[in-house]
Parts: structure tokens; sequence; C-alpha cells
């Protein structure tokens, strides 16, 4: 027997001994049963994951199957992609998601240059874009609200960090704010309006923000006042078409939005770096 074992022997033979228990404290068990919980949900994440086809750039419906839904709504570019989030990015993802749709209708416009984009950014190469933007001199408030950093990251990013992606990619956009109700039940009739008006004379779809989440409005149904709209957390389906619609009556959970437009008519040089927003009313 080696001195190692012996010295077991006699320790657990002296009368002198106090047998400690090797159960592990419960604030130890704790942590062990947590790290198997967040393992066990990283490898369903992974699963579902490639159930979904999480290539960051696998859009799968356009603008154009949503004609055959829709038929007698104004749509943007039929072009235009859903890119929905997966199951690894949906906590954080929306904006980056919506910043691509509004990609794929810029470089199918005709009549807008395509500033040399040929394929749709990924989440990650987003964010390097707009990190670039900040180290530019774009939006100085939000690069220090948000550390100068998001790549890698699960940080949220809003309408201000869309424009300097944009920018980034020498495209001009400008934002406006409805910061507040203007119809019955705290609705948002003037949004509505603002959007209607849009799509009468755009074929570019819109960033539309509000406190939490983002989607990309693709269109109108006038006969029924609704707008049309992308979700990147709801998968399309032709069998359900309330996916896609967004009532006057769901802006009545929200005390303000945001939209951010492509602009068409001004030219990609001097963008500014201050970003300034119209408000309406």
């Amino acid at each position: 027997m080696d001195n190692s074992s012996q010295d077991t022997v006699d320790l657990a033979g002296s009368s002198d001994c106090e047998i400690i228990s090797v159960k592990p404290p419960a604030k130890d068990r704790k942590k062990k049963k947590q790290s198997r919980k967040a393992q066990l949900l990283k490898n369903l994440y992974k699963e579902r994951a490639i159930q979904l086809g999480a290539s960051p750039s696998s859009a799968r419906f356009s603008v154009a199957d949503l004609q055959a839904i829709f038929p007698d709504a104004v749509l943007c570019n039929a072009a235009t992609q859903l890119f929905n989030s997966t199951a690894m990015d949906c906590t954080y993802s929306c904006g980056y998601r919506n910043c691509q749709m509004l990609l794929s209708a810029v470089i199918a416009q005709p009549s807008h240059p395509n500033h040399g984009i040929t394929e749709i950014p990924s989440v990650r190469e987003l964010q390097e874009l707009l990190e670039s933007a900040w180290r530019q001199g774009f939006d100085r408030d939000g690069a220090e609200q948000l550390g100068h950093r998001v790549v890698d990251t699960r940080k949220w990013i809003g309408t201000t960090e869309i424009y300097c992606i944009l920018a980034q990619l020498g495209i001009r956009s400008r934002i406006v704010d409805f910061h507040r109700p203007t119809g019955p039940g705290n609705s948002h009739t003037a949004l509505f309006s603002w959007i209607s008006q849009h799509f009468a004379h755009s074929k570019l779809p819109l960033y539309l923000q509000h406190q939490g989440h983002s989607r990309t409005v693709v269109g109108v149904e006038f006969a029924a006042n609704t707008l049309l709209v992308f979700d990147p957390n709801k998968n399309a389906d032709s069998e359900k078409p309330d996916v896609f619609r967004y009532t006057l009556d769901k802006t009545k959970k929200h005390g303000q939005f945001q939209l951010l437009f492509v602009d068409e008519h001004d030219g990609a040089a001097d963008i500014p770096r201050d970003i300034a927003s119209v408000r309406v009313p």
C-alpha cells in the first residue's frame, strides 16, 4: 500500500478525527445546476438554429410573394426580402435584420445606386460597419452610450445606428419622430397618414421603431387602413395573413415611434455626422 492510501486508513481509524462531509455547499450545487442548464439551452439553440437555417443572409420570402396574398395593397419594391432573426440572435438582432431588409430593396432599386453592395451584409458585418461609422465621427452620443463597441455583442441597436450603418455604405437616410399619439385611444393616426403618403410615391420600405422592437413596413392596405410589415421575429405564412398586418389599434401600446427612410433624392455626399430628425406633429 502506498503512503497516500496508508494516510487515509490511519485518518479514518483515528478516534480524534472529525468526519467532514464531502457534499458540496448548496451555493456550489446551484452554480453547477445553472451551468448544466445553460449548456442544455446552448445545445437547444444550436439545434434550433440548424432547423431554421441560420445563415446570416438567408431570406426565403419577399414582397413579390406578398403580392399574391394582398393583391389590392400598395407595396414597395418586389425584391425586398424578409430576413428572420434566428434562435441564436433573436434577443438582439431585430435592428440588424431590418437593416438587411432595407438594403435588399436599395440594391434592387433601378433608380438608386447600389453603392457597390453586391451581397447583403451579415449581422457581424453590419456591426463592423457601425463601429467604422462611429470612428469617422457619426453619432458621437450614440457611440458613447454603447461604449463604442457592438461587434460580437448582443447590444440592441435602433434608428440612429441604422442611419450610421447606411451612411457608412454611402446611403443617405432621414429620421422622423412621432413623439406622441394623435388619434382616438392614444393611437398614432399621424404615423399612418405619413406612411400612406410615402407609399403613394416611393417603392422603398421603411424602418419602423418603437421601444423594444422594430419592423420593416413594406406596404399599405388602404381599404383596411392597415400597414403591411415584415417582422424579423415572425415567420412568413401565406396561410396566416395577419402575420403581416400592423393595425392602427396596435399602435396604442406605444407612446412613441421613429421612422427611418432612405432618401431617394439627395446624393450621398456630405451625409451629416450629427443626426437630426423631423418631429410629427
